[in-house]
């Protein structure tokens, strides 16, 4: 009953199917007299050795963390590339939507400027479609504008669908993964975490 009335209800850590799941992987009951026994036994074994089970066991452990610290370090690294690379190509395709022929344009602009007589006969020629070049050319710019921004969106939305697939298939991939990380390093062993 929690009270130590000696009933188990709904919260009592044994027997709830909500923590049955969750133990600690290096849990050592330091509290009985036949583990004190095993300990003193240990003790008195290893005495007068300088390398014993329990530093081998100590370093197994230190060993293990430090593994598991680098694995999430080079898994956060390989997520923040992956991560920058796709939204550097999304915003590089809807830039070239939002500024079509931008690299031709430049180029004849350079080839038309080292000739000055070519400069000339560009200007005249262009004086006379002034307004109907302007038209033209904002109504594509609002054209392209708008392909651009369903395109930002469509791409933005493919970009979630695929994360919530993700989320869908094992929840624990929702949150940061920080949480679970630091409970695995103090030796809490949550389910379906580190598998």
């Amino acid at each position: 009953d929690g009270y130590g009335g000696g009933g188990f209800g709904s919260h009592h850590p044994v027997h709830n199917s909500k923590t049955s799941a969750i133990e600690s992987h290096n849990y050592e009951p330091d509290e009985s007299e036949v583990w004190r026994a095993y300990v003193a036994q240990v003790h008195f074994s290893n005495r007068g050795q300088w390398w014993t089970t329990g530093k081998k066991r100590s370093l197994k452990r230190w060993i293990l963390t430090f593994m598991v610290g680098v694995i999430q370090a080079v898994l956060a690294a390989v997520c923040n590339f992956c991560s920058r690379s796709l939204s550097s190509r999304k915003y590089d395709y809807v830039y070239e939507l939002l500024n079509p022929g931008y690299e031709e344009d430049m180029a004849a602009a350079d080839a038309v400027a080292d000739d000055d007589l070519a400069m000339d006969e560009f200007a005249g020629d262009a004086g006379g479609d002034a307004t109907g070049a302007s038209a033209s050319g904002a109504q594509a710019a609002s054209s392209t504008g708008i392909s651009a921004f369903w395109a930002f969106c469509l791409i933005q939305t493919l970009l979630a669908a695929i994360a919530s697939v993700f989320v869908w298939i094992e929840p624990v991939s929702g949150g940061s993964g920080i949480p679970e990380i630091k409970c695995y390093l103090n030796g809490i062993d949550l389910p379906r975490v580190v598998r």
